[in-house]
């Protein structure tokens, strides 16, 4: 005779925002608009300016959505974002021409490295107690 065993867990409700789901739509829509885009800059002609418009979504899109399989601690984040917005930099140069990214874009890179230093400084070469308190600081 095997006892009588009750099951005290709550009923799981239902989700109202599905992240599988929402990654989905917000991919269609990334990606419809791009296309959109790049329809109207050959329509239209000039420049192409629809080469800054992608870059931009893809920028926003590995801002926001994307899943970072190992750490994403806020200097990999930060540095991910620098090294983003030197490539929009570029690609904005390439396209429309300046020439202020001669000197903003090796400042974005140094403060990247800087960053991505840190982060590396952080999780190997520091003492575990050390550490603990950086990530605590860094993390709030």
């Amino acid at each position: 005779m095997a006892p009588d065993v009750k099951i005290s867990y709550p009923v799981p409700g239902q989700k109202i925002l599905n992240a599988p789901k929402l990654r989905r739509a917000a991919l269609r829509a990334f990606m419809f608009a791009g296309a959109l885009c790049v329809m109207i800059n050959l329509c239209t002609g000039g420049r192409a300016w629809s080469l800054i418009v992608l870059a931009s979504l893809r920028l926003a899109w590995k801002g926001i959505f994307e899943k970072v399989p190992v750490e994403d601690g806020l200097a990999a984040r930060a540095t991910r974002l620098l090294f983003g917005v030197c490539l929009l930099l570029l690609t904005t140069e390439l396209v429309c021409g300046g020439r202020y990214t001669v000197i903003v874009v090796p400042i974005l890179l140094g403060c990247a490295a800087a960053t991505w230093a840190l982060d590396l400084w952080i999780r190997q070469g520091t003492p575990p107690r050390m550490r603990r308190e950086l990530e605590r600081r860094l993390h709030r």
